[in-house]
């Protein structure tokens, strides 16, 4: 993987013979493909670009182990890829190019401009202007399938309700939307309807689809806490919500929005599991939330046998 990264970074560097340019177009070229062609700045940018694909959402919670040995995998492509093709051969060929598509008097220029003030910024940067791109085209297509997820689970959610909870569903989908700006920024809520069972949350809402769910639930039954902050996506169709996070992508949440305001959305939990009447009703709010203490001896549900996602 890192070696074709670098062959893309690189890209074209392997042609067929090459006219000779003058001599003067040659050194300029030389000169520029030295800056642009570093050990340094080509393994930092390879670093990034893998450093961005583990951290990023849409590859969930990556054990710490597996990504060193992913790190590792990586460092023993580039060394194996350095021993097939040497810096210098590389540089050579790239220069080569360079001299082949400009004259010596582009080159001229294009060197004034790396050499200064916005150039020299740039080029200093492109290490990390490669790997955001990179990151962003991929955050733009994980959150649009993950979109594309939520849109799924509905209609299979929609499948397997009766006959009433259907209607109600098909009702608010067809029913005028609300403002979506209305639902931008932190919204908190709790749940304290069951004494050995205790939830609170928030999540924030930003432009464009993207949210941040965050919480903590204690089960004082099994003296089990589950505390979590997890990104996603959500979508709106009349006045029907769907939620999808990226550490669980298979299912979504979704809910029939009744009243929202500046101030507070209240909403119905679709549960394919209860019939229309026995829906909870939650109201969230813009007043923070005060989360508790974990209580002392309490156990982390994700470290439980069969805990966690």
């Amino acid at each position: 993987m890192a070696a074709l990264l670098l062959l893309a970074v690189l890209a074209p560097v392997a042609a067929a013979e090459k006219e000779k340019s003058d001599p003067l177009a040659e050194k300029r070229a030389a000169k520029l493909a030295s800056l642009m062609v570093t050990e340094k700045k080509i393994n930092a940018t390879i670093d990034k670009l893998i450093e961005a694909g583990l951290n990023h959402p849409s590859a969930g919670q990556i054990e710490e182990q597996l990504k060193q040995q992913v790190l590792q995998q990586v460092d023993e492509m580039k060394s194996n890829f350095m021993e097939m093709l040497p810096w210098e051969k590389i540089r050579a060929a790239v220069a080569e190019e360079y001299a082949e598509h400009f004259t010596a008097d582009e080159l001229g220029e294009i060197l004034a401009f790396y050499d200064k003030g916005a150039g020299k910024k740039m080029l200093e940067l492109q290490p990390d202007l490669v790997a955001g791109m990179v990151e962003r085209v991929a955050t733009s297509l994980a959150d649009e399938k993950l979109t594309l997820m939520g849109a799924n689970y509905l209609t299979e959610l929609e499948q397997n309700l009766g006959p009433k909870e259907k209607l109600a569903v098909l009702e608010a989908k067809t029913s005028k939307p609300f403002p979506e700006k209305l639902l931008h920024g932190k919204w908190y809520g709790r749940d304290l309807s069951d004494p050995e069972y205790k939830s609170y949350w928030w999540h924030e809402k930003k432009p464009g689809g993207k949210q941040v769910l965050g919480g903590l639930d204690l089960d004082s039954a099994e003296k089990t806490f589950d505390k979590y902050e997890t990104p996603g996506r959500y979508s709106i169709i009349g006045r029907l919500l769907i939620e999808t996070d990226f550490d669980e992508p298979s299912f979504s949440s979704i809910y029939i929005i009744d009243e929202v305001t500046k101030e507070k959305i209240k909403y119905r939990i679709v549960d394919e599991e209860l019939p229309l009447a026995e829906w909870d009703s939650m109201v969230d709010r813009r007043e923070p939330v005060e989360f508790p203490e974990i209580p002392e001896g309490y156990k982390d549900a994700d470290d439980e046998p069969g805990g966690g996602i």
